[in-house]
């Protein structure tokens, strides 16, 4: 499967040949192949750009993820405490108990700026507190972002040149270079649709069918998205536009719980309970 760049953090939860796991995926910023386990069904949680986990630093989750440990079907382990594993109704439930217990943060600043305000401190400030609590650059939002909603228009069979124009590229050469660092297709196979199975909800309904896209428009992609556009932890994502990340999204043309998924986890790195995967 084509995983898609994406700006988000998330909550992945699966099972394979009677076996549970769980884990944390990061932002990704470019496209890449992702393994897609067979018989394998998926619950996945996005949360808000701006949202942070307190024990798992953003920066180290970018391109990458972190499987939790000692998951069973039932409960997940995160910051020290075990968790109810959610189901397609109770998703929500899961990440307010996760804000109340201050598992789930997030930076005021940072929450202003994604509101458009310009908060009284320098520039460099304001960087330096939005990277460390999404991972990414200003800059690399933007364009991460621009690229995801270019390929969704462009899937609806909006004109190449319609899409400069309307998001703002230099010209078509500077959008296929988006399109092909970020999204991994091509002009011709997203209005085409060819190209195989690609982690991006191009709002053709023929992605997975678990759990409750709750964001208006075309945002989460996989799962549940619950939490606000505006770096809030609860409530509905209302960005259009504003799907998941890496090895959480689901294919296009997937069928099954969930939808195809890839996961690209990183071991022995640090969990979230600040121990250690083992490989």
């Amino acid at each position: 499967m084509t995983s898609v760049a994406g700006v988000r953090w998330g909550l992945v939860f699966w099972e394979q040949d009677g076996q549970a796991y769980a884990a944390i995926t990061g932002p990704a910023t470019r496209t890449s192949t992702a393994p897609v386990p067979e018989g394998a069904s998926f619950t996945g949680i996005d949360f808000a750009l701006g949202t942070s986990l307190r024990a798992v630093p953003t920066p180290a989750l970018v391109d990458g993820g972190i499987e939790l440990p000692d998951a069973t079907r039932r409960t997940f382990r995160l910051d020290g405490a075990r968790w109810a594993v959610p189901g397609s109704d109770d998703a929500e439930a899961l990440v307010e108990r996760l804000v109340r217990a201050g598992i789930v943060v997030r930076d005021p600043l940072v929450a202003d700026v994604l509101r458009g305000h310009r908060p009284d401190v320098s520039g460099r400030t304001v960087e330096r507190r939005f990277r460390a609590a999404t991972g990414l650059t200003r800059g690399a939002v933007r364009q991460i972002e621009r690229a995801r909603t270019a390929a969704e228009l462009l899937a609806t069979g909006a004109a190449a040149a319609d899409v400069v124009a309307k998001l703002d590229y230099f010209d078509e050469p500077h959008l296929a270079r988006a399109l092909r660092a970020y999204v991994g297709r091509t002009v011709r196979q997203l209005r085409e649709g060819t190209g195989g199975a690609i982690g991006l909800d191009l709002g053709e309904g023929t992605g997975g069918a678990t759990g409750h896209d709750l964001a208006e428009g075309t945002g989460g992609a996989t799962g549940h998205d619950l939490t606000d556009g505006t770096g809030g932890a609860t409530g509905h994502d209302l960005r259009e536009g504003a799907g998941g990340a890496t090895g959480r999204d689901r294919a296009e043309g997937a069928e099954g719980t969930g939808g195809a998924i890839g996961l690209e986890l990183e071991r022995g790195s640090p969990r979230a309970d600040g121990a250690t995967v083992s490989a």
